[in-house]
This record gives structure tokens, C-alpha cells and sequence, in this order.
């Protein structure tokens, strides 16, 4: 129980595995670092970096290097980072239904992130 803790209990790891799950209807299926950073303004590039290299480390985000240029790399749901998919759905029905989220266009799916969820669920 501790390693779900880890994983979805850190402030932006919930932002960045959503934004990676959003990435999986585009044609690369991934993202690197700069599109990440554009996509979660709020998040500092210290810990950014930080968080995709504990995502990496725990096996739930894949680091796909560039073939052209080596310094540059892509970020994608390992396989482990899929099956998170149907409890992240949960966790934003549960959020709706109890928490803090009073918005229920996330709810009926027109929401960025519940859109995506729904559609990688069927």
C-alpha cells in the first residue's frame, strides 16, 4: 500500500500521469519534458525533473530517448502506468461525487482529462 502511496500521493504526480494519459490519443503517444513543463504551468522545472525521474525509477513511466538528439527524451505510460487508468477515472468520479470538484462537465465528460480517461477506457 505504501508504493501506491508514493506514486499517487505526491503533490504532482496525479497532474503528470494525467497529462501523459492525454498523450496517448496524439500520434507520438508521448511528451517531452518542455511540453510537460507547458502543460502544468504551476509546476517548478526542479521538481518536475524530479517527479519523472521518480515516475521512471518505479517503473510506471517509460523514458524513451531521442534517437537524433540524445540530450532530448520522451515520457510514456509503461505498462504499469496504463493500469492506473480505470483508478485515476475512479479517483475523478470519487472527487465529483465527494471532494472539492463542484465542476459536472468533468462528470459528463467534457472535462480535457475525463474525456481522455473515458476514451482510453473503452
Amino acid at each position: 500500500m505504501w508504493f501506491v502511496m508514493d506514486i499517487l500521493g505526491q503533490k504532482w504526480n496525479i497532474p503528470i500521469l494525467l497529462e501523459l494519459i492525454n498523450a496517448m490519443n496524439s500520434k507520438s503517444r508521448s511528451l517531452n519534458y518542455t511540453d510537460l513543463r507547458n502543460l502544468i504551468p504551476d509546476i517548478s522545472t526542479k521538481v518536475l525533473a524530479m517527479r519523472l525521474k521518480f515516475l521512471v525509477k518505479e517503473g510506471v513511466v517509460t523514458k524513451i530517448p531521442n534517437e537524433v538528439t540524445p540530450k532530448k527524451v520522451r515520457y510514456k505510460l509503461s505498462e504499469s502506468g496504463r493500469a492506473l487508468i480505470p483508478i485515476l477515472d475512479d479517483l475523478r468520479k470519487w472527487s465529483i461525487q465527494y471532494g472539492d470538484c463542484d465542476n459536472q462537465t468533468c462528470l459528463m465528460g467534457v472535462c480535457r482529462h475525463a474525456v481522455t480517461i473515458q476514451t482510453v477506457l473503452k
